[in-house]
């Protein structure tokens, strides 16, 4: 933005409209500089999940071993005063209630909510098959929009965007092959990105968000990786 001051004249001869003028080609340039590298963040988005359950797994044994040693230990002081004792009990059941959640984070899920969730993307689907069909035909609460609007949303696509989403998870068989897909999809289109928009997206990952040099050798090494890693 500094910058953007002073190309237009600040602080001598400062060119209001020449400044807004300047800040606009930047905003654009912006928003089109992030719609590009969007593939790098979702491929991004992959990897801290997979960092996530690595951790989680490693998680589980750890809990499990608290676990045991607490009702150890509550088996040996059940002398203790009844406030110390539900302390103790309160803990375990915290740790019990983490060891759920962990295990529930790392196995696939089971098959009744599988299928409870395919049919409530049935559903979603049917509606947004409808709200597209309005919106192509301009029927409806689209019938009241402007020319402007009207073109607008048929670019964005909105509609047929959660269309597609929707049938191809409704295609995958089970959770396995939904995360294989989605991970092929992600590389492919990031993979897409062109070279330097991708060096300048690493680069403002360490300059701005905190990330070093190691993380940018292991998001390469991520990067650069073939086929399923599930």
């Amino acid at each position: 933005m500094k910058q953007i001051y002073y190309s237009a004249g600040w602080p001598d001869s400062f060119n209001a409209t020449k400044f807004d003028d300047l800040r606009a080609e930047a905003e654009k340039a912006e928003e089109d500089f992030q719609e590009r590298i969007n593939p790098l963040e979702r491929l991004d988005s992959l990897l801290v999940g997979q960092q996530r359950l690595v951790e989680w797994r490693s998680q589980i044994p750890v809990v499990e071993n608290e676990i045991n040693e607490l009702e150890i230990r509550l088996e040996q002081q059940l002398l203790l005063p009844q406030n110390d004792i539900d302390k103790l009990r309160e803990k375990i059941e915290d740790r019990k209630r983490w060891l759920k959640k962990l295990y529930e984070f790392v196995n696939p899920m089971p098959p009744e909510q599988w299928k409870q969730q395919q049919h409530e993307m049935r559903e979603e689907l049917e509606r947004a098959k409808s709200e597209n069909q309005l919106l192509i035909n301009r029927q409806g609460r689209f019938s009241e929009v402007t020319e402007d609007e009207y073109q607008n949303m048929i670019a964005e696509d909105y509609y047929g965007g959660q269309v597609r989403r929707l049938e191809a998870y409704l295609a995958d068989v089970d959770e396995k092959a939904r995360h294989s897909r989605i991970e092929r999809e992600t590389r492919r289109d990031a993979e897409l990105v062109d070279e330097a928009l991708r060096e300048r997206w690493l680069a403002e990952q360490v300059r701005w968000w905190g990330k070093d040099d190691e993380w940018v050798k292991e998001w390469k090494t991520w990067f650069e990786l073939k086929g399923d890693s599930n």
